[in-house]
């Protein structure tokens, strides 16, 4: 499912990642680049060494940044800011440095082989410290809707076992109910009501096929699959009921 991220949310998607990518354009061309940055005061704070991104953001300080977290293709988040470049120097360059190596020593700890952090500038020219002051931002999360899935089928041991097998043989009186669990072997059978009762309470079938088909069933089956549950959410309470009990 995915969803827009309010303004918090995207602010603190800003200050948990470390990498983002600026947009920029300027005489007909556009660029794309990673940077490392800080988000500090409603600004994300970089250093670069003057190249082409440097000298598209002097031609037209509007630009746009980028940044996502993802951990698979069916959670992440990503947001979008636009605002102004602002080259700085003096003590505010000296500031936009200090938090933004600070932020980056904190986050990645480590050092090469010369003993200095990564975040640090080899011998040279200066770099360039500047900062995007965001006017507006946008952002998107898509989560899998883990809620819906009924737990994966595990074998129980001892006492557990004994109450499972009854829990199991009592719903497997319904007539439809073994050729489902036959076909969902990755499902634990006594589960399949619950899931019923999800998909009950409005929830698209079509997010449950995806929550399936992400699992590893082949979709196809998970189509099949969730066409039983609506089967079985459409029961009334009392035949549920009556068959969990024979």
């Amino acid at each position: 499912m995915i969803r827009p991220l309010a303004d918090e949310e995207i602010e603190r998607l800003l200050r948990a990642e470390v990498v983002g990518r600026i947009g920029c354009s300027a005489a007909g061309r556009t660029y794309v680049v990673p940077v490392s940055y800080v988000f500090q005061g409603g600004a994300l704070y970089a250093h670069s060494r003057d190249g082409l991104k440097i000298q598209l953001m002097r031609q037209n300080p509007e630009v746009s940044f980028e940044v996502d977290h993802v951990e698979d293709l069916a959670n992440w988040r990503s947001a979008i800011c636009w605002g102004a470049y602002e080259e700085l120097s003096g003590t505010d360059a000296q500031y936009g440095l200090r938090v933004l190596r600070e932020a980056l020593r904190r986050r990645l700890p480590r050092n090469v082989e010369h003993g200095q952090h990564p975040a640090e500038e080899s011998a040279g020219a200066a770099p360039v410290v500047f900062r995007i002051n965001v006017r507006e931002m946008s952002g998107r999360e898509e989560r899998l809707a883990w809620d819906l899935l009924p737990p994966a089928a595990r074998i129980a041991t001892g006492t557990e076992s004994t109450q499972h097998a009854a829990a199991a043989d009592g719903w497997l009186s319904h007539p439809r109910a073994r050729q489902l669990a036959d076909l969902a072997q990755v499902l634990q059978v006594d589960d399949i009501w619950e899931a019923a009762d999800r998909l009950a309470e409005g929830r698209p079938p079509d997010e449950v096929e995806r929550s399936l088909t992400y699992q590893g069933t082949d979709p196809d089956m998970s189509h099949r699959l969730v066409g039983f549950m609506l089967e079985l959410r459409d029961l009334p309470s009392a035949r549920r009921t009556a068959t969990l009990s024979e």
